[in-house]
């Protein structure tokens, strides 16, 4: 979309939320105006002792301000790819040149450069829905650990895991079921790794997010992919840590016996956690029992004690 000209459109002031809105955007490569709601703009806890403003107030400032920082150049904007029986679905904002700049200037003389092009706003409609599925978990992880007084140290997303730098290959081995034995050369690639922290403890996290797009061998694939990359040593290299649960957040519960099926058939065991999308929020992603683990039946909480342990 062209950039009106800015004569015929408010003055902008940059507040420091502002520059978090375009912080957030950078990190997260794409977010729709209800993500960033939920990350900036929502009402305070009820136990706040500010007052909370209505929700449709808070809903018309962030509109109002992505609204400015788009005509004014910091930010791109696209609709979503959508059927007439959706209805209308949230704009997506995606970082531009402007905004790319003020980010550069606040880095300066910082050894983490701003590395944007252009060409990253491009997404295919596919890879959009997937990408902001995962920061629709990303988003309930940092609320939660804000609400729990635990600290997000690290995430990282899906471009970074995929680049030269970090990408992992392993050699799976196993038997199939002729009896027959099986080796390949795998890649390790997660949708996101992060950490959470709380005084001297750390948890090390891989996140998959499925929308049921990929058959259940691929999926196979993946799991022995992970196993191989325990075992070899070589998670334990790269990122300094033995701690690691590896959480698969899915479209619905038939899918979800699925992929616990599959892992379980592979030999995936307790390190593998399921959840399904509609059960994530920042209320429930940490602390309620919404997770299940492969070989074991009931629900788990992702924390409980003593949960966090490097």
């Amino acid at each position: 979309m062209p950039v009106p000209d800015c004569r015929s459109t408010p003055t902008l002031e940059l507040t420091g939320r502002d520059v978090q809105i375009i912080r957030s955007i950078h990190a997260c490569r794409a977010l729709t105006t209800a993500q960033i709601h939920s990350l900036l703009f929502a009402a305070p806890d009820k136990n706040d002792s500010q007052q909370a403003p209505a929700s449709r107030e808070i809903s018309t400032r962030c509109q109002r301000r992505l609204q400015l920082l788009y005509h004014h150049g910091y930010l791109h904007r696209e609709e979503q790819p959508q059927r007439l029986a959706e209805g209308r679905k949230p704009l997506v904002y995606f970082l531009d040149g402007k905004g790319a700049r003020l980010l550069s200037e606040l880095r300066r003389g910082q050894e983490e450069e701003i590395t944007w092009k252009k060409k990253d706003n491009r997404i295919s409609p596919m890879f959009l829905e997937h990408l902001l599925a995962t920061n629709d978990v990303r988003i309930a992880i940092q609320l939660a650990a804000e609400k729990h007084a635990l600290t997000l140290e690290r995430w990282l997303e899906e471009k970074t895991l995929k680049s030269s730098a970090m990408k992992d290959y392993v050699l799976a081995t196993w038997t199939d079921g002729g009896g027959r034995r099986q080796q390949r050369r795998l890649a390790v690639v997660p949708d996101g790794y992060f950490v959470l922290s709380h005084d001297a403890h750390r948890g090390h996290f891989f996140l998959e997010i499925d929308l049921a797009t990929e058959p259940g061998k691929r999926w196979a694939h993946k799991v022995r992919a992970y196993l191989a990359y325990i075992r070899s040593g070589l998670y334990q290299r790269r990122y300094q840590t033995r701690s690691l649960r590896i959480l698969t957040v899915t479209t619905g519960p038939k899918r979800l016996a699925n992929l616990v099926r599959t892992s379980e058939s592979v030999g995936g065991g307790a390190l593998f956690w399921f959840t399904k999308l509609g059960e994530v929020s920042a209320g429930a992603v940490l602390h309620r029992p919404i997770w299940r683990r492969a070989h074991e039946n009931g629900l788990h909480a992702l924390l409980g004690n003593a949960m966090l342990q490097d």
